[in-house]
């Protein structure tokens, strides 16, 4: 039985816009997606039924762009997603309360490129998406195992994490 619809809004000032729900805390009082803003950019957001919906910032270090959350931990906690970054890619991302939007970076040497943090396990402790391994923009599946908050890429997963 469904208890009614709930508009999430926007980031617009009229809330006005474009807005994406991707991901639900198991609870479900967390909701994490993306919302224009009054500057015309996607961001990333988390909801909850107190705070309403939060921007949780990008990757680029006057905090313009666009950037979407695509899931959450369990418990609402964790937050990933793909953000702009400086050069205007866009890379994988964790965040926390504590910590912030963390960039996840890519395959590639230079760390240049871009990147999708797509789920994360229910403990949060597993991220999966994709990420780009040479310079023409080809991508493979990766998966980021996440220490203290803080992930470690591992190119060469084990057949069974």
């Amino acid at each position: 039985k469904s208890a009614g619809m709930i508009d999430l809004g926007t980031f617009r000032s009229d809330n006005s816009g474009y807005a994406v729900a991707y991901g639900v805390s198991s609870d479900g009082k967390i909701i994490v997606g993306g919302a224009d803003n009054n500057f015309g950019e996607n961001r990333a957001f988390r909801w909850t039924s107190i705070g309403g919906m939060t921007d949780l910032g990008t990757l680029k270090d006057n905090n313009s762009g666009n950037s979407t959350a695509f899931d959450t931990s369990a418990d609402g906690s964790i937050v990933v997603g793909n953000s702009e970054t400086n050069n205007s890619d866009r890379q994988a991302f964790i965040w926390t309360k504590k910590d912030g939007m963390i960039g996840l970076g890519t395959l590639r040497n230079d760390n240049s490129g871009s990147s999708t943090a797509e789920a994360i396990t229910p403990d949060g402790k597993i991220i999966v998406g994709l990420a780009a391994y040479d310079s023409s923009y080809k991508f493979h599946a990766v998966l980021w195992k996440v220490v203290n908050s803080k992930p470690e890429p591992d190119p060469t997963p084990e057949p069974n994490p």
